[in-house]
């Protein structure tokens, strides 16, 4: 687990950039003893990746939800795929 802090927040997790999602990132934080997913865009200014504006945090309970479906994304994007 990696775990860095900034500005009250500590970041638990992240998953690292890849060539499919560019510099978009997926993490763990916390804050406040609440947890949270965030998805967001990072940018680089003055050589330090920076968060964008464009994202997405979720609380665990919001989180859950969507982990829950994650099947019926799948299921829908593979049918929209196919021209369904």
């Amino acid at each position: 687990m990696l775990t860095t802090q900034t500005n009250n927040v500590r970041m638990l997790w992240w998953f690292p950039y890849d060539h499919v999602c560019g510099r978009r990132r997926v993490s763990v934080s916390s804050f406040k003893g609440a947890h949270y997913v965030n998805v967001r865009e990072y940018y680089l200014k003055d050589g330090q990746e920076q968060p964008g504006a464009k994202g997405l945090s979720m609380s665990a309970a919001q989180w859950a939800v969507c982990a829950a479906r994650v099947g019926d994304v799948t299921a829908a994007l593979d049918r929209a795929q196919a021209g369904g």
